[in-house]
């Protein structure tokens, strides 16, 4: 195991940029310590844009790799457990008017699947000189956060469960499972594999993943393909077959008909819609 390093939680002179306040919110940012979040209201994140780190927030650990992010709810102690020293990303604060109320589920998340992903990589590749207005850029952030809390904190109440932490602790391994099927959807994905990283029997993670995703992870892990497929389809110059292949499916005709039943018409329509569209 990786030494724990305590990194302290105070701002540094290491180019904070802002604060910046919108209707009662201010959102900082610094390239290189932690902000504190002791005795404020309000929420950090940590962006990771190149190698890989671990991040301890109590008594829980969550591995963070290149291009992901982790949210961290107020008044908390974090510690850094670095496996690459030469990692690199950005500490994002958003504090809020009153967040007596809001608690965020920490993740991680992979940066590219959502909207506040999105924004941390360009707050991160841009934070020394934004083109855009920082004001804006915080609004942005803020309203990011709460709507990527919606939609988990939805998955979360879908489980069921007595308790609410039984729920939380549930949901924080099959998003290690839903981060593997993102990464890995270039290839197959067995569900003992699956099974595995969430640290889960077959039965309760079948169970659980279809309670919080409101599909099997066979399903789940099709319509991800499929996504991948049309986004390749729409954007790169490769023919279908080489589509299929580069989505894990040996075979195109069943590329093809996973495709129709997902989409409601076949990966060929959709190349002649790209064709028309560039004409």
């Amino acid at each position: 195991m990786d030494a724990l390093l305590t990194v302290p939680l105070v701002r540094t002179n290491h180019s904070p940029i802002g604060p910046l306040k919108n209707d009662g919110y201010t959102i900082t940012w610094s390239n290189i310590n932690p902000i504190s979040t002791q005795g404020q209201k309000s929420i950090t994140i940590r962006y990771v844009a190149s190698g890989r780190e671990k991040v301890r927030i109590e008594n829980c650990y969550y591995p963070l790799a290149a291009n992901q992010y982790l949210i961290i709810n107020p008044k908390v102690v974090v510690n850094i457990a670095n496996d690459n020293s030469s990692s690199q990303g950005v500490w994002v604060q958003v504090k809020f008017p009153d967040t007596s109320d809001l608690s965020f589920f920490p993740g991680p998340y992979i940066a590219s699947k959502s909207e506040l992903g999105t924004l941390l990589s360009f707050i991160y590749s841009c934070r020394d000189n934004f083109p855009l207005d920082e004001n804006l850029l915080a609004q942005q952030v803020i309203d990011s956060t709460l709507k990527k809390e919606r939609i988990v904190q939805k998955r979360v109440n879908s489980i069921k469960a007595s308790k609410y932490s039984t729920k939380s602790e549930i949901f924080k391994r099959l998003i290690l499972a839903e981060n593997y099927i993102e990464l890995n959807l270039k290839r197959k994905i067995t569900l003992p594999e699956l099974c595995e990283v969430a640290g889960l029997s077959r039965f309760h993670f079948v169970r659980k993943f279809h309670e919080a995703y409101g599909a099997s992870p066979h399903q789940f892990i099709l319509r991800k393909k499929i996504y991948l497929a049309h986004n390749l389809i729409m954007n790169e110059r490769k023919t279908i077959s080489e589509i299929a292949h580069l989505c894990g499916f040996g075979d195109i005709h069943i590329f093809s008909k996973v495709f129709r039943k997902i989409q409601g018409y076949p990966p060929s329509m959709l190349r002649t819609v790209r064709a028309w569209k560039n004409s």
